[in-house]
């Protein structure tokens, strides 16, 4: 959970209210969430998140769910770069495997409009950091 986006798994915080391996994995049991639980465990802080994806995404199914490209321990953000990444988006949707796959456009359109956010980011850490 170090490498994770929710946070250094090392400090518990009350402050930050991180989650915790009883977050997902329960207090007494360690059950480990599978297909719809996974989202309906990260749905319990992330519920506009999955709100979203299930009403709107073809990938709502048991075998593709947020752990598949956000992963489980190491959590990724949500930023363009998962969509960049061939373990990703690119495990399924590439101009290799299917030049006329509809989710390249999606990708693509995605991507152009979240360019413009991310170098305004980038300007504000560099920013901070002076």
């Amino acid at each position: 959970m170090a490498k994770s986006v929710h946070g250094p798994r090392d400090v518990w915080d009350p402050e930050r209210n991180l989650p915790n391996c009883a977050s997902c994995h329960g207090a007494h049991w360690n059950a480990r969430p599978k297909g719809k639980q996974v989202f309906d465990s990260c749905g319990m802080c992330h519920r506009p998140e999955r709100e979203a994806f299930h009403a709107a995404n073809p990938h709502f199914s048991k075998d593709v769910h947020c752990a598949k490209c956000h992963g489980s321990h190491a959590v990724k953000p949500a930023t363009p770069a998962l969509f960049r990444d061939p373990e990703v988006c690119g495990a399924c949707h590439s101009p290799a495997k299917n030049a006329q796959d509809p989710a390249l456009e999606y990708i693509d359109r995605v991507l152009k409009a979240a360019a413009p956010v991310e170098a305004s980011l980038t300007n504000a850490r560099a920013t901070l950091a002076r």
